[in-house]
């Protein structure tokens, strides 16, 4: 998640939209590999772990707008 705004920056500057998809793959691949590492939260746990979980999101629905997609709300 930190890497995207240099991520973003040098693939419009190289005009390597390809570059932002791979991203987000990587992304969502650590992303799904983080809550598969962990069994199931409840109470603080699982609070602490929802702002990364929201960021994350966050981050790949800016990036796939940059790409001029829509992000699934629902899966």
């Amino acid at each position: 998640i930190a890497l995207w705004p240099d991520t973003a920056q040098n693939a419009a500057s190289e005009r390597a939209p390809h570059r932002i998809a791979q991203f987000v793959g990587e992304m969502a691949k650590a992303t799904r590999d983080l809550l598969k590492s962990q069994t199931p939260l409840e109470g603080e746990a699982a609070a602490a772990r929802l702002p990364i979980l929201r960021a994350a999101q966050n981050t790949a629905t800016a990036a796939l707008r940059l790409l001029g997609l829509s992000a699934a709300t629902r899966i």
